[in-house]
């Protein structure tokens, strides 16, 4: 069969454009709507793998009535730290912090969000900003009502989930349940869709069927674009953030750059900041074990515990 020449050339060319354009559109689209609305991952292990005792917690979210799945790890007390895990990612990813934690004498709970693991799905196609915000406030008024937590409540939030920590944070409702710090580990970031872009464009560049250039420059406008609006963020920075936040951020994250983390620092009233070279992406504790105690323990004894000493804990853990 000979190929087509001149006229019809042309046309089936532009046709082939027209099709690559389409689908990296639809692309975009997709990876926005995977960040908020990841495919559901089954559990990889739960805390008596590590020889935690725990208690399996469900509750509905006052906003939308959605099922919330939770661990909660009794601890020595009073204090306690919720910890909220990366986007795709579940509560079994965070038993190693959960552990850390627990040893250092806090309760803790950790929590699936919202279409993560085996909490609720939800099909909002906008508002997710605040409803991540909003379940986060309603996981720390868990722990508030529970009489084994008679202290102060501290967050660790991890990549996807330190957004809302710094949302939450900003308002007074997590200073009336007790909230007295913030760990932010890699994240967040100024500009949102800078950090969607590169999001999609690490998925495109393993997808065959964007293999040009241009596709992959629309899948880097339309990804952005689109998680926009389905974040419907309505301030960010967000400002009136009063409590203690610490940013935790790795020399070689590439999702979410050291510089780009630290760069929020203006941004927070009362912050500090812990940069390690060697940390990837959500590396900071496989990096610096001893590090992360110091650092991370450390900060949340000093605003939940008025300066407990951490380097003595951290040698009989």
């Amino acid at each position: 069969m000979s190929r087509p020449t001149g006229a019809t050339g042309r046309t089936t060319g532009l046709w082939r454009e027209a099709a690559a354009a389409v689908r990296a559109v639809w692309f975009g689209v997709g990876v926005a709507w995977q960040v908020y609305h990841p495919a559901p991952r089954p559990l990889q292990e739960t805390p008596d793998a590590r020889g935690l005792e725990f208690e399996s917690w469900s509750w509905r979210t006052h906003r939308d009535r959605l099922d919330i799945q939770g661990w909660f790890v009794e601890g020595t007390g009073p204090d306690a730290v919720l910890v909220q895990h990366g986007v795709g990612r579940s509560r079994s990813e965070t038993l190693a912090h959960v552990e850390l934690l627990h040893r250092a004498g806090f309760h803790v709970l950790t929590v699936d969000m919202r279409n993560h693991g085996e909490s609720g799905r939800c099909r909002s196609v906008t508002g997710m900003s605040s409803r991540y915000t909003s379940d986060l406030l309603d996981a720390l008024g868990q722990l508030r009502s529970d009489p084994r937590v008679s202290g102060t409540l501290g967050c660790l939030s991890m990549s996807f989930s330190t957004w809302p920590a710094v949302c939450a944070a900003a308002t007074t409702s997590a200073e009336h349940l007790g909230l007295r710090a913030v760990v932010c580990d890699s994240g967040p970031v100024v500009d949102i869709r800078r950090a969607i872009a590169r999001f999609a464009a690490a998925l495109a560049w393993r997808d065959e069927r964007i293999s040009t250039p241009a596709a992959r420059r629309i899948v880097g406008r339309v990804a952005p674009a689109v998680a926009a609006g389905i974040l419907a963020v309505r301030r960010w920075p967000r400002s009136g953030c009063r409590l203690p936040v610490l940013l935790v951020a790795g020399g070689r994250d590439r999702l979410l750059p050291a510089d780009e983390v630290t760069a929020m620092t203006p941004h927070l009233e009362d912050v500090r900041t812990w940069v390690l070279p060697r940390a990837a992406h959500l590396g900071a504790l496989s990096a610096d074990p001893s590090g992360y105690v110091e650092h991370v323990v450390g900060f949340l004894d000093e605003h939940l515990r008025d300066g407990v000493d951490h380097e003595a804990r951290a040698v009989t853990t």
